[in-house]
């Protein structure tokens, strides 16, 4: 509960701070994107922490944990409708890229509360394959139409590289950032296995622009990645230790999930969605996460009784 009241004012902040930016009153609960991709000028609800991602991803596992408890109440009461809504909102206000990741969340919760048949069970992982290839397609390429192409150094630099790599109808496609950061971890992992060291992904990068192996006009990122940030920065024995890690908190969520309890399905939803999300946000950064996981082993050593 504490957990979800955290979350749910987070998300209040966020939506109130999205409110007082369209009125024209500036503050500290959203951040003004100048020029996002496709969206343009567009403001992005934070709340107190530090990015539009972080908080997406708090109000996320929030929004799926209580999402599991709502489906599993037969009679709903008028709070709960106004609980799932504000998180809701302010999940839609941050303009996330992996809120379609959120949905492949949401429909394996509908498919453990709901639907049980075989059909459904193709259904749901036929809906969330397209999810994913849809959230994976649009993080790691950009699809520009000629006509902006005047605009594409002012409006989109530091989004994609500058050099189309296909075309698709009338439109251009270019390598977003995202792809350009995993090809610069690759290579730090390959290049030396015990990786360059924790958090040193931005003195490895403008190594690669001395270089000439990293476009200049982008930003020193983080890796935005997990698995290939783990791999550049800790080497293979650090790659190893994250899917080590993995491994476990699957482990423990197959045997919580066997109780059938409203919490054991919000984890489950909960880990697909980060282990999903992983693939194009540093979300090891997020420290929300590490009480994440002291719920799954809470949860395992309450109904194992060990």
């Amino acid at each position: 509960k504490s957990f979800l009241i955290c979350g749910l004012i987070a998300a209040s902040l966020g939506v109130i701070g999205w409110l007082l930016f369209q009125f024209g009153i500036n503050n500290t609960f959203v951040k003004f994107e100048p020029q996002y991709p496709y969206f343009g000028q567009i403001a992005r609800a934070t709340a107190l922490t530090a990015t539009p991602n972080m908080l997406f991803n708090l109000v996320s596992i929030c929004f799926l944990i209580y999402f599991s408890f709502f489906l599993s109440i037969s009679k709903k009461r008028p709070q709960q409708y106004l609980i799932i809504s504000i998180l809701s909102i302010a999940l839609i206000l941050t303009f996330s890229k992996t809120f379609l990741l959120l949905l492949i969340g949401i429909s394996v919760l509908w498919y453990r509360h709901s639907v049980k048949s075989k059909r459904g069970k193709y259904a749901m992982l036929g809906f969330s394959g397209i999810l994913f290839i849809l959230c994976m397609l649009g993080t790691h390429f950009i699809f520009i139409h000629p006509s902006a192409a005047n605009d594409k150094q002012n409006i989109y630099e530091g989004y994609f590289e500058n050099k189309p790599i296909a075309s698709i109808g009338e439109y251009q496609v270019f390598p977003s950032n995202y792809t350009v950061l995993k090809e610069s971890s690759i290579i730090a992992g390959t290049e030396n296995l015990f990786g360059f060291g924790p958090g040193g992904n931005n003195e490895f990068l403008q190594k690669l622009k001395s270089e000439g192996r990293y476009p200049e006009y982008f930003e020193n990122f983080d890796p935005h990645c997990i698995y290939t940030g783990a791999f550049g920065e800790l080497g293979i024995l650090g790659l190893l230790a994250l899917l080590w890690m993995i491994y476990e908190v699957t482990r423990q969520l197959l045997i919580i999930q066997k109780t059938n309890n409203y919490l054991a399905h919000g984890l489950v939803a909960c880990f697909i969605f980060l282990a999903l999300e992983g693939l194009v946000l540093d979300i090891l950064n997020f420290r929300h996460l590490w009480i994440l996981l002291g719920l799954i082993s809470g949860t395992r050593a309450l109904y194992t009784r060990e």
